[in-house]
């Protein structure tokens, strides 16, 4: 939680698609991607698509 907490502003988290993602999958995109753009663009697309958090395990 504090590690989400610091890599986004809370006005900011729930206008992105990291809102709209359960928190397996927001753990899943912070351990594994330190590149915020790379770890935005997972969460886009998760969030688009409906990637089950093994879909982004697998990823990146």
């Amino acid at each position: 939680m504090r590690r989400f907490a610091g890599e986004w502003s809370a006005g900011s988290v729930f206008q992105q698609a990291f809102g709209q993602l359960p928190w397996g999958h927001i753990t899943v995109l912070l351990d594994r991607l330190d590149d915020h753009e790379l770890r935005d663009w997972y969460a886009d697309q998760a969030a688009a698509h409906g990637s089950s958090r093994n879909i982004l395990e697998r990823s990146g």
